[in-house]
């Protein structure tokens, strides 16, 4: 397939740009120990603080809806959703100490023993299908990846990551130092999903690598789906450099049906002798004038004095021909220029086999806003059939992008909606992320060209 679908899961907060809210809360272990130290933030942004001694914590945020995320080494990390037109009291977390996941990996390892050779590989795997390939995923360094365990099932290829500690990334291209609380990893020859809970911290530098860093993060937000939405919710789309078809996938007419592959496939195997009629074989007129040959090939269908009787076995014309010996004593004689015919067609009917079964049909160019989203009293929603071909004009496919030797001068995006309309958060992303399947240029954009949720792009 010449397109890799991927899909790049990630649980986002969301939050409204309004007035400040004051968060307090503790974080306690499931004994009610207080935990000092203990990580609290919003989920994916660079909003954050750690508890006291008494495992207390304040944080400071805008008003609108959030995952506030809690997490200390060894226990598991804890979520809670909250609203801040609601919320009326402090919040307690009360973490559990985490089971011993990696020894459970040890044993399913079993069937497949991870070799220092393996985990190099699925090391390389990991760091591509997580960070991504493009330029800035390669300002990417993940500092722990002692602590990143796998498990692998050679059946089914998959391979699947898991950690004790939060992944700790260290992006000089962008200026964070990245923490990805990996929750869940999946990676498969056709697809990636991974699932889990970040927090961004700004680096400290010069001044010229500020400007180097802002500079960089602008690059990483143009284009991207957090670009396209807040155009989306400003109706500025076009004047942002998206343009919007509308496609719809149909069965490929160059594809045959499953069904006649199937039946030229089975015969094909009895042709070549695979399997079913062995009776046939390729002889030459010499060679068949070669009693022991003929003989040879008689027997087979124990019909020998019939088929001898038979002067029409002698006296064929063609160089080459094809017999095939019947049970009830009858033969039939087809000349080999007929047979290759009649081969040549079943494997190419095989052959197309490795079409896809599914081509693209554009349904309409370069739609308004209004046709693909809908504003329902100030709240803005993702809503079409079928699927949107998004491209932004403004920057050129990376090298690493595609394969060959041919580029385009933009970027190209599939997205798929798995339900009737997805709402977005004013911030400019999903409030589920998981609504949307995303292929083509936001699909290769992975943790390398994430972005924080409060980052400014006017700042």
């Amino acid at each position: 397939m010449r397109i890799l679908c991927v899909v790049f899961l990630c649980v986002l907060s969301s939050f409204s740009l309004l007035a400040q809210k004051t968060i307090t809360g503790k974080v306690l272990t499931n004994k009610s120990t207080p935990l000092e130290g203990a990580a609290v933030y919003l989920n994916n942004t660079s909003i954050g603080t750690t508890t006291n001694e008494d495992g207390e914590f304040e944080l400071s945020v805008k008003e609108g809806t959030y995952d506030l995320i809690a997490s200390f080494l060894g226990f598991e990390t804890a979520r809670y959703s909250l609203d801040t037109k609601t919320i009326n009291q402090s919040i307690t977390f009360k973490l559990s100490p985490k089971a011993n996941m990696l020894n459970e990996v040890v044993v399913s390892n079993k069937k497949y023993k991870i070799s220092p050779e393996d985990r190099a590989y699925f090391l390389s795997q990991f760091r591509r299908s997580f960070l991504g390939k493009t330029n800035l995923s390669f300002e990417c360094k993940i500092l722990n990846e002692d602590d990143i365990e796998f498990d692998y099932n050679p059946l089914t290829r998959l391979l699947e990551a898991y950690t004790k500690k939060p992944i700790e990334i260290d992006h000089k291209g962008l200026g964070y130092k990245i923490y990805y609380d990996l929750v869940h990893f999946e990676l498969t020859p056709k697809t990636v999903t991974f699932l889990g809970y970040t927090r961004y911290e700004n680096k400290k530098g010069s001044k010229r690598k500020q400007r180097k860093w802002r500079k960089k993060r602008k690059v990483a937000y143009n284009g991207s789906l957090m670009h396209f939405l807040q155009s989306v919710m400003n109706d500025k789309v076009r004047e942002e450099g998206f343009v919007v078809d509308h496609f719809k996938r149909i069965p490929n007419p160059a594809r045959p049906s499953d069904s006649v592959i199937a039946a030229a496939s089975k015969r094909l195997k009895e042709i070549n002798g695979d399997e079913g009629i062995k009776n046939f074989k390729m002889v030459s007129k010499k060679n068949l004038n070669d009693k022991a040959t003929r003989d040879q090939l008689l027997k087979k269908a124990n019909q020998i004095e019939k088929i001898r009787k038979t002067s029409d076995l002698s006296n064929m014309v063609d160089k080459q021909f094809q017999v095939k010996l019947n049970e009830d004593g009858t033969y039939e004689a087809t000349t080999t220029a007929a047979f290759n015919r009649e081969r040549d067609s079943l494997t190419e009917i095989v052959r197309k086999m490795r079409l896809r079964r599914l081509v693209d049909q554009q349904i309409k160019q370069d739609l308004s806003t209004s046709e693909f989203s809908a504003n329902l009293d100030g709240t803005y929603y993702m809503k079409f059939p079928h699927y949107l071909k998004i491209k932004y004009m403004k920057e050129p496919e990376e090298d690493n992008f595609r394969r060959g030797a041919v580029k385009l001068d933009y970027q190209v995006s599939m997205v798929t909606l798995y339900v009737d309309r997805a709402k977005i958060d004013p911030i400019g992303v999903l409030v589920n992320p998981l609504e949307m399947f995303l292929e083509g240029y936001w699909s290769y954009e992975k943790i390398g060209d994430a972005l924080p949720l409060d980052y400014d792009p006017n700042n």
